[in-house]
């Protein structure tokens, strides 16, 4: 019988122990990589300098560059992407007790952050306290393959903003965080809630291209806005392009359209998931002085069953004040089917808030719009350029007065005089909304410069209720131009002239 040695040699052992090694340095490997790596850089400025790169190993705890490990920034500290850096799997920014501290990533023209994990979780803007803040400058790119989610506890200002590019599974902005698209473009692929804003989150777009896939929509939960002032918002979704759900909450879902900025505003349909978030549905609508006032809001589909969009409150607002094309009436929806008025709060008859400046009415036709044009009750006479005298009347917050005589090819200045609230309120409405002013002259308070070659009209129309409820407007007037008064004055001139050469001549 063959011995068979059961004890290892020297060279066998060695083999084994080294074996065993590396199997313990790769699981040590991956048990690290699966930890997550912490930015330990405390610099706060922001924008990032040089010395706050992501890309620099002494920035990270553990001197190394994270790759294809989970990360977190939580020391207060702001790191700088503008490089393609390597891939990681999640992101979480935030996330500390400390309100004192500032949480900061800025991905700058150049820069790249892909992250691979798709998990609602993948990458987080979250926090307990403090503020936190996520920016994608244009030529940026964040790349997800999970969900973006952005949300705060009591005290806390988590805030995303983007310039750049940003392509992701889902866009989630809950519990008072914000989330601000001024620009580049926003891709999702996510089925039906591609976009949520919920529990006081709001999603302000200006500008940039907001799409989802063919079956992606925005969602709306109790207290969620989303504000569109410009750029495109396309939710395709033929059965719920716009999802109004909440649950047993009472909170205001809110889809704004503030002035006609957008190019385009496009849903497949909609959908009201529980019997109560048609009642809490807020359409709101603000008209600018731009040539169209308004962007219309597109229905390609009327939803689903219980998607009807004719049904929640009609909010029709401006800024401040505007030039309208006379009473021509403005389309604030287009469906394939709008049903009666009755199915609004506040919109049938406008008893109560800024719809008392508004009458409603619905186009039938192959495809449907609603409508709004100004309220002849609520004129409050004609002003006269040929005599540039204040119009008074008693104080309102809302209403509008015809303009006569008055050169409507260029631009013009109109005197407002304001009556009770805050003045500051008004002036600060006005910058906001863009509308060029001045302090006032002589006996009126606000100077507005309105040019008719962009929106074009005869009626001034205004509406304070939102900005100051104690503030009215109780008097208009046409103010010549200083070419005009510097004409007048020439005339005088001449007439004084002419009339001591008549004296002198008997």
């Amino acid at each position: 019988m063959k011995k068979i040695n059961l004890i290892p040699t020297a060279n066998a052992t060695q083999t084994v122990c080294a074996q065993v090694g590396i199997a313990t340095l790769l699981l040590f490997s991956s048990v690290l990589t699966a930890q997550a790596q912490a930015w330990s850089n405390t610099n706060s400025t922001f924008p990032p300098d040089a010395s706050q790169n992501w890309a620099t190993g002494t920035n990270w705890v553990g001197n190394a560059v994270p790759n294809a490990g989970n990360v977190t920034i939580s020391n207060g500290g702001a790191a700088l992407v503008n490089t393609a850096v390597p891939s990681v799997s999640t992101v979480i920014l935030g996330n500390s007790a400390n309100a004192s501290l500032t949480h900061s990533l800025y991905i700058a023209n150049g820069g790249s952050l892909n992250v691979t994990s798709t998990a609602p979780t993948a990458f987080r803007v979250i926090s307990i306290a403090g503020v936190h803040r996520v920016t994608i400058e244009s030529g940026g790119s964040l790349a997800v393959a999970g969900t973006i989610t952005t949300t705060a506890g009591a005290g806390s200002t988590p805030i995303l903003t983007s310039a750049g590019t940003i392509t992701a599974t889902a866009l989630r902005t809950h519990s008072n965080a914000e989330t601000y698209i001024t620009g580049g473009s926003v891709t999702l692929s996510q089925n039906f809630s591609s976009i949520v804003a919920g529990s006081g989150g709001a999603v302000q777009q200006s500008g940039g291209a907001v799409q989802a896939s063919n079956s992606g929509s925005l969602q709306l939960e109790a207290n969620g806005t989303y504000r569109i002032s410009g750029g495109s918002l396309s939710m395709t979704n033929t059965s719920a392009g716009l999802i109004i759900h909440g649950g047993a909450g009472t909170g205001n879902r809110t889809f704004h359209v503030n002035g006609s900025g957008a190019s385009s505003i496009d849903f497949g349909g909609l959908r009201y998931i529980a019997a109560q978030d048609p009642t809490s549905m807020v359409w709101k609508f603000t008209l600018d002085n731009g040539a169209n006032h308004i962007t219309k809001v597109n229905f390609t589909n009327n939803g689903n069953a219980g998607g009807n969009f004719r049904r929640g409150t009609l909010d029709v607002g401006l800024s401040g004040g505007i030039l309208l094309s006379g009473n021509s009436s403005l389309t604030l929806m287009e469906g394939p089917t709008i049903s009666t008025a009755t199915n609004f709060t506040n919109a049938a008859d406008y008893t109560s808030g800024t719809a008392k400046l508004w009458v409603q009415s619905i186009t039938d036709s192959t495809r449907d719009t609603l409508n709004v044009t100004l309220n002849s009750s609520k004129l409050q006479g004609s002003q006269d350029f040929s005599n540039p005298i204040a119009l008074t009347f008693t104080s309102a917050a809302y209403g509008y007065v015809n303009l006569t005589n008055t050169n409507l090819s260029q631009p013009f200045t109109l005197g407002l005089i304001i009556s009770g609230g805050t003045l500051s309120n008004f002036t600060g409405a006005l910058t906001a909304a863009g509308i060029n002013w001045t302090a006032g002259t002589g006996a009126y308070n606000v100077n507005l410069i309105l040019n008719p070659n962009v929106s074009g009209g005869t009626a001034f129309a205004w509406d304070l209720q939102s900005i100051d409820g104690a503030m009215g407007v109780a008097g208009v007037g046409v103010i010549p131009e200083p070419s005009t008064w510097a004409l007048l004055s020439a005339i005088l001139m001449i007439l004084i002239v002419l009339r001591r050469r008549t004296r002198r001549d008997f």
